[in-house]
């Protein structure tokens, strides 16, 4: 895996400038490995807990939802989307959506991005000839239907891990490391470029986090701070 530190928001748009069909992750601490919520699980155990897992979202989820999922492949995107562990990465195709989600949580850690051309470090999985996502044998990408709001304006895709327990590492992936004290000035600038938590989720729980943080600017501006 290739490691680049970024000094400015002008050096990181500048890498983003000169990728093509690339796919991009962003976490807010750089010490995140590319491993599947359900591998960070102590009792994991490969494909029981997680199909036991997917079939109670099922069964529950149904009144919640105006458009049924037609196999397992759209109910672990649909899930994943939604916070259930699964054995799915969230990625995206736009990488200023990937600079927020890595720049959301102004904390005392670096933040950081990776990214990867398609066909590279991993190919596309054809979901639609492959009707069990749980007998993949290694990690391909996964673009799901527009099932849900979410994975259309964030651009979603997804990465599928047969062996969610071991990360994501290949030599075709380049980790950009964002330094803690340029996260609020780039999620300034992502903000002015009508990129923040409310264009990212467009629900009433979005709006009011993007709100909130407009308060605390708006309060620190008038506080002199």
């Amino acid at each position: 895996m290739n490691e680049i530190r970024i000094s400015t928001s002008e050096e990181l748009f500048g890498v983003f400038a000169k990728q093509e069909y690339s796919c991009y992750r962003g976490v807010s601490d750089s010490k995140y490995t590319l491993v599947p919520k359900i591998g960070r699980f102590p009792s994991f155990a490969p494909i029981r807990l997680e199909k036991q897992i997917l079939n109670k979202f099922k069964d529950l989820a149904i009144p919640h939802i105006d458009k049924i999922p037609k196999d397992d492949w759209e109910w672990l995107a649909l899930s994943q989307h939604h916070g259930l562990a699964t054995r799915l990465l969230d990625w995206t195709h736009n990488p200023f959506v990937a600079a927020f989600f890595a720049v959301e949580n102004i904390s005392h850690s670096d933040g950081a991005i990776y990214f990867f051309k398609i066909g590279e470090a991993a190919d596309n999985i054809y979901w639609e000839k492959d009707t069990d996502p749980f007998v993949v044998k290694k990690v391909g990408v996964f673009h799901p239907p527009h099932i849900s709001t979410r994975i259309t304006v964030q651009a979603g895709l997804f990465t599928i891990h047969p062996d969610p327990n071991q990360p994501f590492e290949h030599d075709k992936i380049t980790k950009l490391v964002l330094p803690k004290n340029l996260k609020l000035n780039l999620k300034l600038l992502l903000d002015g470029m009508g990129i923040h938590r409310f264009s990212a989720f467009p629900d009433l729980d979005g709006l009011s986090r993007f709100l909130n943080f407009l308060h605390e600017r708006l309060d620190d501006s008038l506080r002199g701070h």
